[in-house]
């Protein structure tokens, strides 16, 4: 395997964590809305999230754009999913097809 590129993410709070292990894309869209529980239980919704590459069960790596790009390499604030620039999100969604490998770690 080599190093194409690399990425500085926002992955799962500390209540709402990223699954660790290895994975595939299994699927793609290009714009979507998201919804589900933040983790007091209350429901959110995230209108037109870009470049979403799901690799388990509703975990994606997506754009993100509602987050300062601070945040990025420094505050994991997801639901779970692997949030990134949209302009990097833009990149892996063309570049990564799906049954591209994901293998997300501590």
């Amino acid at each position: 395997t080599n190093l194409v590129r690399t990425f500085l993410v926002s992955a799962g709070a500390p209540k709402t964590p990223t699954v660790l292990g290895q994975y595939k894309i299994f699927s793609k869209v290009a714009k979507q809305d998201m919804r589900g529980s933040n983790a007091d239980g209350s429901r959110y919704l995230q209108p037109d999230v870009q470049y979403v590459n799901y690799f388990y069960k509703d975990y994606a790596i997506h754009g993100n754009y509602w987050r300062p790009v601070s945040y990025f390499g420094r505050v994991n604030s997801s639901h779970g999913c692997v949030g990134i620039v949209n302009d990097d999100a833009a990149w892996i969604y063309d570049w990564a097809p799906i049954g591209t490998p994901v293998i997300t770690h501590d």
